[in-house]
Order: C-alpha cells, then structure tokens, then sequence
C-alpha cells in the first residue's frame, strides 16, 4: 500500500493521496498486558456462566475473586462487551389485543 522506499513519492505524500494520517503509518498497537489478559479470562468465564450479571456484579464478583485491585467499575464496563461472545436475549414480551 505505502512504500517507504519509493523514489518519487515521499511517505506523506503517499499518505495524503490514500487519505490517511502519517500517524498511523507509523502507529504500532502494544497489545495487552499479562494482566488484563488473565482479568479478560476471569470476566469471559463469568459471563459465561451468569451472563445477566450487571457491571456492579461483576466488579463485586472480580473483588471476590481476588482481582479487586485490578478491576473496578471501568474495568468491567471495558471488557464486558469483549464478554459477550455468547448474548442473552431479553425474555419476549407478549400483547394480547382486548376485544372492544
């Protein structure tokens, strides 16, 4: 796509015409850390068993567990949605017409 090597084009330039940032040409993602991987697991298996758990539970659970340190509120509410491989539905709602 981009060649950093190109003999007429410089890498800006080859940016500007794809309409992308220099940025992220350069930009590299780090990956996650031990840590977040292993709250991941925690929180995926959880879910997986109490999948009507709310963010609060879920912290409370993660507490429990010995990951309080680790995992507060926005933790959970980060990875919650990485959780939700498998999604429960709401329980349907039926109307009846009345007859007038």
């Amino acid at each position: 796509m981009i060649e950093a090597d190109h003999p007429d084009l410089s890498i800006g330039m080859q940016c500007r015409l794809l309409s992308i940032s220099r940025l992220s040409f350069y930009y590299s993602p780090l990956g996650e850390t031990d840590i977040n991987l292993s709250l991941m697991r925690v929180i995926n298996k959880q879910f997986l068993e109490t999948p009507f758990y709310s963010v609060r539970q879920m912290t409370w659970h993660l507490r429990n567990e010995g990951q309080g340190l680790v995992a507060g509120q926005s933790k959970s509410c980060q990875w919650r949605p990485m959780a939700m491989a498998i999604k429960s539905s709401p329980p349907m709602r039926v109307s009846i017409a009345r007859a007038a």
